[in-house]
């Protein structure tokens, strides 16, 4: 049996006799030290800290508990090796050695003294990220954040390296040996195993997205309690070998026995636990190469014409319950026998009728082939009406983007960062034509048109089943009857969208056009800013709007409204080389970052006081409301009107800084300029043969053929005159024929 009383016993001792470490001591101290540096660089009051680090408030214990899981975990490796050697030296251990205590009570204890101390010291540590949280008026304390970090991250770490520690010095029987290959593996860890196999290596999870959302918390739990546990089971493992075969005591069989089956049973299980995460990613990559096969399949087959869609959609938890009335016409030359449409796979189709009854469908994955009676002939129309439910697939999206980028990290600094193509959350959900939520004409991307999709402009009308205490956003008039809220698009479009969240509205009208902002209740960190130019913005809105449309693009804003709409940080658009339309942008819509993460314009703080710092050193005489127009100007013209990733402005404060601040994003362009709601998603030109003219023409009409001066004085050859020389020898469709995926 075992004896808790002795475990205790042991730990305290354990505890007491590290505790006076010098060693411990300094390092410790060491430690903190370098947390406060990087707590008041990150969060301290001061020009250089920038707002997308803090704007998520969880990361403040997240970054905490990152940085002092490396310091603890180099720290266990001297600690829990060091303790055969040590215990024939002190004298503490001649007081645990003339107790009956077993082998496993022995190293358990130890186990528990070590974790009580190190536990202890990312209490501190907690501590002081408290104290910058509170003193950060701007960043609320997510009090639940504070438990979880240590509980996910710290735990099993500490818990896996003291195990491997121990068992390693049973192994080798040599401390500098099993320094040696301990330090080489944190550093191999911290290094080079972060981005491999999924991540399955990192057990320190500094590659584990764990962000917390103020709106859907953890960006996928499951994955997370997956590899945690992976490690946690692990460190079990190497405690029960340990104590099998630690040289101590002399134990009888029947200990022997359970002690080698603990090991077995934890190691065993820890295995497969981290074969089961990598294998769902590897099974994601699968599907991609799947999906992308069956379009290059079916890419070349004639496809119907979607004139309108009606759907009505209602939400249970993460599953959709969707039904989608869609009237198509035959305007190709011959009759189709088989009409080719494209759902998500993730979703069950329940029937497909239409007037005649149930039509006859083959289902393969994403592609569903609808066998009509008699064929469709020329020029005929049919309506058809298709009843699905389920969970959404995400691995069927953004099949033209490389695996290195799909797969790489996005961070805020040092924490890592989901990236989602759609959000489906009980409080929470956003749906983009990338996830394949309504049923499109044809196939998505393949290697033969190297479109997202077929240029359907479609007349839309949406019915949404909504909870009243949440708000639903999609493009067109909205009409609201109890918990029904429907919405009816005053022109045709070729990408329909749908989000629902908690919300708070505001509204501004401005030359017939309504100017609204969903946010979610306390996240207005930008109003104090402006306090004294209210009454003008709308007309600085419709002048920077106007420099646009006439000075740029000779266009007009065609729609009857613009949401500016916030949306989880976990949610991430990729950029596609040869469409100028990203998915932060959609009709009537604009998706931004949960209280402006990642975007650099929205850091109005730090501009404020470079702003007031520039007054004084100038000894200006600007008024307060001169520099918040100025302040306001800038966030407006730079986030929204210009293309590149550089705002306008010289010198300190923002000269030659980038838009975006996540890091391991591959974005060449601005993902918040407007041009796409002007064109991509108003008109286009659509062929079979010249697929990619439409792109050519969006980018002559967007950017022009002029080359600026920075560009030609950059040394070599700019990409421009790469890509003249290229189509010198290769026509487009002929280099995009050699698009590789790295499926």
């Amino acid at each position: 049996m075992i004896n808790f009383r002795n475990i205790f016993t042991v730990a305290k001792y354990e505890r007491k006799t590290l505790f006076r470490s010098w060693f411990f001591r300094i390092f410790s101290i060491i430690a903190i030290l370098f947390l406060f540096g990087i707590n008041s660089g990150f969060f301290g009051d001061h020009a250089g800290a920038r707002w997308s680090t803090r704007a998520i408030a969880a990361n403040l214990p997240y970054i905490n508990v990152l940085f002092i899981n490396v310091a603890q975990a180099i720290i266990a490796v001297f600690l829990a090796s060091d303790f055969l050697q040590k215990d024939k030296k002190l004298d503490t251990t001649e007081v645990i050695y003339a107790r009956p205590i077993s082998n496993g009570e022995y190293v358990v204890g130890k186990t528990l003294g070590l974790l009580i101390l190190f536990v202890g010291m990312v209490i501190v540590a907690l501590a002081m990220a408290l104290v910058f949280n509170l003193i950060r008026q701007d960043t609320p304390v997510v009090w639940e954040a504070y438990l979880y970090y240590p509980l996910l991250i710290t735990i099993p770490t500490l818990v896996y390296i003291l195990g491997l520690s121990f068992f390693m010095m049973i192994l080798f029987r040599s401390q500098a040996v099993t320094f040696i290959v301990l330090l080489g593996y944190i550093g191999l860890t911290l290094v080079y195993f972060q981005g491999k196999l999924y991540g399955s290596l990192d057990y320190m999870a500094f590659s584990l997205p764990m962000v917390y959302s103020d709106f859907i918390q953890f960006g996928d739990l499951g994955r997370i309690m997956l590899h945690r546990m992976t490690y946690l089971v692990l460190g079990i493992g190497f405690i029960f070998a340990t104590i099998r075969f630690l040289n101590r005591l002399p134990q009888t069989g029947r200990l022997n026995i359970i002690n080698l089956l603990g090991a077995v049973i934890f190691l065993v299980t820890g295995s497969l636990m981290g074969y089961s995460y990598y294998s769902g990613f590897k099974q994601k990559t699968e599907e991609r190469r799947t999906f992308l096969n069956l379009n290059n399949r079916f890419a070349d087959h004639e496809i119907v014409d979607i004139r309108s869609n009606k759907l009505d959609v209602s939400q249970d938890g993460s599953s959709l319950e969707i039904s989608s009335e869609v009237i198509v016409s035959n305007d190709n030359m011959q009759i189709l026998d088989t009409l080719i449409f494209s759902l998500n796979p993730g979703f069950r189709i329940d029937s497909i009728v239409s007037r005649g009854g149930k039509e006859e469908y083959i289902r393969t994955s994403q592609i569903i082939r609808i066998i009509p009676k008699n064929g469709l002939v020329p020029g005929s129309k049919r309506k058809i009406t298709f009843y699905y439910q389920g969970v959404a697939n995400e691995s069927v999206a953004y099949l033209d983007i490389r695996k290195k980028h799909i797969e790489s990290l996005k961070r805020i600094e040092v924490v890592a960062i989901d990236k989602k193509p759609g959000i489906i959350d009980n409080n929470y959900l956003l749906l983009t034509p990338e996830l394949l939520w309504y049923p499109i004409a044809g196939v998505g991307f393949n290697l033969k048109t190297f479109l997202p999709a077929e240029m359907d402009f479609v007349r839309f009308s949406l019915t949404v089943e909504a909870d009243t205490n949440l708000t639903a956003i999609a493009p067109g008039a909205i009409k609201k009857e109890g918990t029904t809220v429907s919405f009816q698009p005053e022109t045709d479009l070729n990408a329909y969208s749908l989000v629902i969240g908690p919300f708070e509205k505001r509204s501004l009208e401005i030359d017939n056009v309504e100017y609204n902002i969903y946010l979610k209740p306390d996240h207005d960190f930008f109003s104090s800013f402006f306090p004294t130019i209210a009454d003008s913005l709308d007309v600085m809105i419709k002048e920077a709007k106007d420099d646009y449309e006439l000075d740029e693009l000779d266009l007009y804003y065609s729609f009857d409204r613009i949401n500016l709409i916030e949306v989880p940080v976990q949610f991430h658009a990729y950029e596609r080389p040869y469409i100028q339309s990203i998915e932060t942008l959609q009709p009537e819509m604009i998706f931004i970052p949960e209280k402006g993460a990642g975007i650099n314009t929205l850091d109005f703080a730090r501009y404020m006081i470079y702003e007031e710092r520039r007054s004084k050193e100038r000894e200006s005489k600007r008024t307060s409301r001169e520099i918040e127009e100025e302040l306001f100007k800038r966030f407006l013209s730079s986030t929204f009107f210009r293309s590149d990733l550089r705002p306008r402005g010289g010198g300190r404060g923002g000269g030659g800084e980038e838009l975006n601040t996540f890091r391991g994003v591959n974005y060449t362009k601005n993902p918040y300029n407007v041009f796409p709601l002007y064109y991509s998603y108003v008109t286009g030109v659509s062929s079979r043969e010249y697929s990619v003219f439409n792109a050519m023409l969006e980018v002559y009409l967007k950017e022009g053929f002029e080359v600026s001066p920075r560009q030609s004085f950059t040394g070599g050859i700019t990409n421009s005159e790469r890509a003249n020389l290229a189509l010198q020898k290769k026509s487009m469709t002929e280099i995009f024929a050699k698009w590789n995926t790295g499926l």
